[in-house]
């Protein structure tokens, strides 16, 4: 009886940790994909700007481009340039 207990609570303990895991998992996928959703990929309704370009009033072709940075992430799925001016 007492083993059953504490296997049963070991399992709980575990299965709350994987639940745990998994959600810290998707919440870092989602930062990744909604940072490269908006500062990185360009959108076509947008004229080619990023929603980042356009909330913060940054005319792209306006401004000198200092600096631009490869990103990548989600083993290639996500790729692209941010654009510092």
């Amino acid at each position: 009886m007492v083993s059953w207990l504490i296997d049963s609570m070991s399992w709980r303990f575990s299965k709350h940790a994987l639940l745990l895991l998994a959600r810290r998992g998707v919440n870092h996928a989602l930062r990744t994909f909604r940072f490269w959703y908006n500062q990185v990929r360009p959108h076509q309704h947008l004229q080619g700007r990023t929603p980042h370009e356009v909330w913060h009033g940054i005319d792209i072709y306006r401004c000198r481009i200092r600096r631009s940075v490869e990103y990548e992430a989600w083993d290639g799925l996500l790729r692209g340039e941010c654009l510092h001016g």
